[in-house]
């Protein structure tokens, strides 16, 4: 299997490109291996009615044995000698064969759930609810951490005799680097981590609590109002285990950010700070519990219903909101740099839907949805340093940066409108329908999703390949819109209809 990747930046010439080169693991499914039990009781006094329980679960993590074949440049007893893991200097040995792994993790955990109801005037028409319960969250099939690590190296490429074709030549390992041949400086490296299971870890869980009350406007309608708060706990995320010496393996380099617009040395520009992983240096990851990757989210719901034998409808407003303080601490990047703001989600939502029969069997009914636009943040793919980008860039290849706190802009409201209208004829027990579907009534083009990136992109007309090629900033331009409005006929038959 090929181990060599070759990169190229802006243009191909050598000092514009890198090399990589890598370990190519053969990873073995990894199992989960899940018992419950579940135990529930109801007790009931008066107007008021109290409901308990709880789950008790065994989980368990399992990797078989695995091997891997040998690599040319990351061979079986190659050593790195006195790199820094976990904050601590070490030699690492690459290795081949690994035994199966058993209990990693291995969970015991109890989650206890409780509702409450209440009649609030002993008439059956407005009760008030309560509930809390603990959820716990299903472990991926990214746990227990596999030992057997995708190791690589990202080298400049010197490429002597230009002729655009990676040739190792005569280099030769150094402990830490190959020199010689057309390996140029080390850019980084990666993954060097002894993956094991952390006993310490705790299983991830959510808090759910609910208050409401449901009440009963008229006869057939009914109003609910509940407020929804989840907060998760002992939420798992990568760390950085060299997040102690960041201030020293990585450069904080302050560059001015072109703006919304791309375009730099216009009146949008402004300055920023973005962490370059040194030359040389190596980061080193373990999973850990830390609540600042936890969400928080808020919500209230305002539902009326209403039922009868020829018309149903539903109607229902959420205002919601999500609260997450950091989305990851694997770099100085993810935590120093924009990371704060707004997690995501529609802040707020309208829906109504609703069906009338008319004489002679006819169906009409509607569906109708309002939602606020989703929270979008920019990014900025940072130029790598070269001899053709000298100033305004970094060394590390591939860094994208939030250039705005998350969440800064939001996109415009999405509105839609369905219609529906049929009629349906009876024969004997079967049933046979003829109706007609109208999606986007107003035939609205609202945009909902975008490009986030920074630059310049470009475009042609309508994608006329006979169009001028026309550039336009790279943020905000549409990807996703609202389909135009469609017609849709349909028939239907319903066979031995009860």
């Amino acid at each position: 299997m090929d181990d060599v990747n070759l990169t190229f930046r802006s243009t191909p010439t050598p000092t514009a490109a890198t090399v990589t080169i890598f370990n190519s693991p053969l990873h073995q499914e990894r199992a989960v291996m899940s018992t419950a039990l579940y135990g529930q009781d109801s007790y009931t006094i008066g107007r008021l009615n109290v409901i308990g329980g709880i789950r008790w679960e065994r989980i368990e993590g399992y990797l078989p044995a695995q091997s891997t074949p040998e690599s040319r440049y990351f061979p079986g007893g190659l050593v790195f000698r006195g790199v820094t893991i976990g904050g601590v200097v070490q030699d690492y040995v690459v290795r081949k064969q690994f035994d199966p792994v058993r209990n990693n993790p291995l969970w015991y955990d109890w989650a206890p759930r409780a509702a409450i109801t209440y009649d609030l005037f002993g008439n059956g028409k407005t009760a008030a609810k309560f509930s809390w319960g603990k959820y716990l969250d299903q472990i991926n099939t990214g746990t227990p951490p596999n030992p057997n690590a995708n190791i690589n190296q990202q080298y400049v490429w010197n490429d002597a005799n230009g002729d655009l074709v990676f040739q190792p030549g005569n280099a030769v390992w150094d402990g830490l680097k190959y020199v010689g041949g057309e390996f140029g400086a080390l850019n980084n490296t990666n993954n060097l981590a002894v993956a094991t299971f952390d006993r310490n870890l705790r299983r991830p869980y959510r808090n759910e609590v609910t208050v409401g009350v449901d009440h009963e406007l008229f006869p057939n309608t009914g109003l609910s109002i509940a407020y929804l708060y989840t907060r998760e706990r002992d939420v798992q995320g990568t760390l950085d285990l060299n997040m102690d010496l960041w201030d020293t393996i990585y450069s904080a380099t302050p560059l001015r950010d072109p703006g919304r617009d791309g375009v730099a040395g216009t009146a949008d520009d402004r300055d920023i700070t973005a962490y370059s992983l040194n030359q040389g240096a190596v980061t080193s990851t373990r999973t850990v519990n830390d609540d600042r990757l936890a969400t928080k989210y808020h919500g209230l719901d305002l539902v009326v219903t209403r039922r009868s034998a020829r018309w149903n409808m539903l109607a229902g407003y959420t205002y919601s909101r999500t609260l997450q303080e950091l989305v990851s601490l694997n770099n100085p990047n993810n935590v120093r740099v924009n990371a704060n703001g707004e997690a995501g989600g529609r802040r707020h939502n309208l829906k109504a839907t609703g069906s009338y029969e008319l004489p002679w069997k006819v169906l009409v009914a509607g569906n109708f949805r309002l939602q606020s636009g989703l929270p979008i943040t920019r990014t900025w793919a940072v130029p790598q340093c070269s001899t053709s980008v000298l100033t305004n860039c970094v060394r590390q290849a591939n860094l994208t940066i939030n250039a705005e706190p998350r969440g800064t802009v939001q996109l415009s409201t999405l509105p839609t409108l369905d219609l529906r209208a049929g009629r349906f004829f009876d024969l004997g027990n079967d049933r046979i329908e003829l109706s007609m579907d109208v999606y986007n009534v107003t035939n609205a083009n609202t945009i909902f999703g975008v490009r986030q990136g920074t630059g310049l992109t470009n475009i042609r007309v309508n994608g006329d390949p006979a169009a001028p090629i026309t550039q336009i900033s790279t943020f905000l331009s549409p990807t996703q819109f609202l389909a135009p409005r469609v017609f849709r006929f349909n028939v239907t038959y319903n066979f031995n209809r009860r």
